[in-house]
């Protein structure tokens, strides 16, 4: 929108409660019947930058360096960047993102919002943060000696990601000895067939098929060694 060359500036006061107001003059040498100019300068539109993509950590959160996007800047006319979750908290000037370079998401979908200042006002920019499912990290061992360290077969990526899997773990006779899902992990224990139900399995090769049960992944298969 453009403003005429003529318009009228008005100010909004409280009523005092008999539907008057009361505006103050705190300087009276101000006062001048020479016309005052005033320039306005007017906030511009959002520019939208690329999202940021990272791994799923579980429940649908990541961890993000929200400075990647500070190289498709115009370093030239920005003199600092601040970042924020919200355009009211931009505008406010609270509740800054502090560290940025290692930020994780409070919402999914979420929206960042950048302040850009430069030498006369600040400009605004915002880019969205993107969650995707990687690929799960199969550890190829596990020692389940209750000692607090390695004690399950922890896929990274998997729990609380691919929540629908399911996990089948065979001996070395290619009988099945345990079956798990996102609630139930393996401890080095049976819980199928009817002699070693819930003992302690002896050390060894073991062999899993892995079912992410997730459009666009296959089935994994491998082995993991077990000791103790």
């Amino acid at each position: 929108d453009t403003i005429g060359d003529t318009f009228t500036l008005q100010a909004v006061v409280d009523d005092t409660g008999d539907g008057s107001g009361v505006v103050t003059e705190l300087n009276e040498l101000n006062n001048a019947a020479e016309p005052l100019n005033v320039e306005l300068i007017l906030v511009p539109p959002i520019t939208t930058l690329e999202p940021l993509t990272e791994c799923d950590l579980g429940f649908n959160t990541a961890l993000y360096d929200l400075t990647q996007n500070e190289q498709s800047l115009d370093w030239e006319s920005v003199l600092s960047v601040e970042y924020y979750e919200s355009l009211d908290d931009l505008s406010t000037g609270t509740h800054e993102i502090l560290i940025p370079y290692n930020y994780q998401n409070i919402s999914y979908p979420q929206t960042i919002y950048l302040k850009l200042t430069n030498s006369e006002c600040y400009e605004i920019a915002q880019f969205d943060l993107l969650i995707e499912k990687c690929p799960p990290l199969v550890p190829q061992g596990f020692s389940p000696n209750d000692d607090g360290y390695n004690d399950w077969f922890n896929i990274q990526g998997l729990y609380d990601i691919f929540t629908n899997h399911k996990l089948l773990i065979y001996n070395r006779y290619g009988t099945l000895i345990f079956e798990g899902n996102n609630d139930k992990k393996w401890y080095g224990r049976a819980n199928r067939g009817l002699n070693n139900l819930n003992k302690p399995l002896p050390v060894g090769t073991y062999y899993y098929v892995l079912y992410l049960n997730s459009p666009g992944y296959k089935p994994l298969a491998g082995w993991v060694y077990l000791n103790r």
